[in-house]
């Protein structure tokens, strides 16, 4: 029983990474612990190594939520916040009820969860993702269409 509380401590020169300081200067609480999430995996996945090169974009988190959020630190500086995502379509497909799955060029998925199931929708487009009230999104196409739809990827 020779463990103390100094022991189990941190070594002096071990700093927090900097992709977990990028995650606390994140706004948005789902957000912020999505972020929290993503870096643990690939801190997990370097076997402990910091990845010092891993710094998640406004864009990256935008859309991402998280089951139970956390409040923010209000002695932490606060990151901008992006209102709107616009990205080309990569992969357009259907899922088992008829809505659209985007996958976007900047690696995100939405999947459609209200709106009219003609988007008239193509690979290539433009599309808009802007924040709706109460944290949704909405999905506005070349076209002047717009469906509600929610994050997967």
């Amino acid at each position: 029983m020779l463990w103390s509380g100094a022991s189990l401590a941190n070594p002096p020169g071990n700093a927090l990474p900097e992709s977990l300081r990028t995650c606390a200067s994140i706004k948005r609480s789902s957000e912020r612990l999505a972020c929290y999430d993503r870096t643990v995996e690939q801190l997990a996945a370097a076997d402990g190594r910091p990845d010092a090169t891993f710094k998640p974009s406004p864009e990256a988190m935008f859309g991402t939520t998280a089951s139970k959020p956390q409040d923010a630190s209000p002695a932490l500086p606060e990151r901008e916040e992006l209102s709107a995502v616009t990205a080309r379509i990569a992969t357009l497909t259907t899922d088992g009820e008829g809505m659209n799955v985007v996958e976007l060029d900047n690696g995100q998925q939405w999947r459609q969860i209200s709106g009219s199931k003609t988007l008239l929708l193509k690979e290539g487009d433009v599309v808009t993702i802007t924040r709706a009230a109460l944290n949704s999104f909405r999905l506005s196409t070349p076209s002047g269409r717009i469906a509600k739809v929610k994050r997967i990827r």
